[in-house]
């Protein structure tokens, strides 16, 4: 018996690519405000503005999705010993 994959999976999911997109409208701004020359962002910068935002995207999708009703005993087989 499979179960079907929930909701927050789902909504994580989504957060995650929110995250992605979002993130490079942030690198734009980081870049707009302190790096307004012809140098680019330096890498680490970079790595750590995609990774704060990517991150909390991906959480806060899961934290405010809702759970599925969860599964009981019953739904589930015996489980056997042979």
């Amino acid at each position: 018996m499979t179960r079907p994959v929930e909701r927050k999976v789902y909504a994580s999911s989504l957060g995650s690519l929110t995250g992605s997109i979002i993130s490079d409208f942030a690198l734009w701004g980081v870049d707009q405000l302190w790096w307004p020359g012809p140098e680019d962002i330096p890498a680490p910068v970079a790595a750590f503005v995609s990774a704060i935002v990517i991150t909390g995207f991906t959480f806060l999708a899961g934290y405010v999705a809702k759970h599925d009703p969860g599964y009981t005993e019953i739904d589930e087989p015996p489980l056997s010993n042979v």
